[in-house]
C-alpha cells in the first residue's frame, strides 16, 4: 500500500481523489502530494491533499517564482498539511537553504515544527498525534 502520491491536479469533484496517473481510493492512499509552488494551493475539500515545500520560498525559486504575500499568508493556516520536502540531492543550493526559506517566510515556530518534523511524522505513522 502507497504511503502517499504525488499528484499534479487537484480534482474536479471532492468524491474523486486527486490524480495524475491510476486513480487511488483515499483507503488505499493515505495523503497526497502537491508541490507548495505550484499554482493552486491544497483545497480545504480535500484534506488528504498536503503541501510540499521543495524549493519554495528558496532564493532559486524567488528568481521567477516568487510566494506572493497573500500565498504564504494562507500557508499559515494550513500547517498541518504542509510537510519538508527537500529533493535532495537534486536541489541547485544546499539543503539547509530550505529550511532557512521556510524560516524567512515568518510563520511561527509551531508551524516550522508541523512542517519539518510532525507532519511527516504523522503521515508515516510515527508518532502517536499528541505531539
Amino acid at each position: 500500500m502507497p504511503v502517499c502520491r504525488s499528484v499534479a491536479t487537484v480534482p474536479a469533484s471532492p468524491s474523486a481523489p486527486p490524480t495524475s496517473g491510476a486513480p487511488r481510493t483515499d483507503a488505499e492512499v493515505p495523503a497526497y502530494w502537491r508541490s507548495l509552488g505550484l499554482p493552486g494551493l491544497a483545497d480545504e475539500r480535500y484534506p488528504r491533499v498536503h503541501l510540499d515545500t521543495t524549493m519554495a520560498g528558496t532564493d532559486f525559486s524567488n528568481q521567477f517564482a516568487p510566494l506572493p504575500p497573500s500565498y504564504v499568508e494562507r500557508l499559515g493556516g494550513l500547517g498541518d498539511r504542509v510537510v519538508l520536502g527537500s529533493d535532495f540531492p537534486n536541489l541547485p543550493h544546499p539543503y539547509v537553504h530550505q529550511v532557512e526559506a521556510l524560516h524567512r517566510l515568518g510563520l511561527g515556530d509551531e508551524w516550522m515544527r508541523k512542517v519539518l518534523w510532525h507532519n511527516g511524522a504523522r503521515l508515516l505513522r510515527l508518532e502517536n498525534g499528541d505531539g
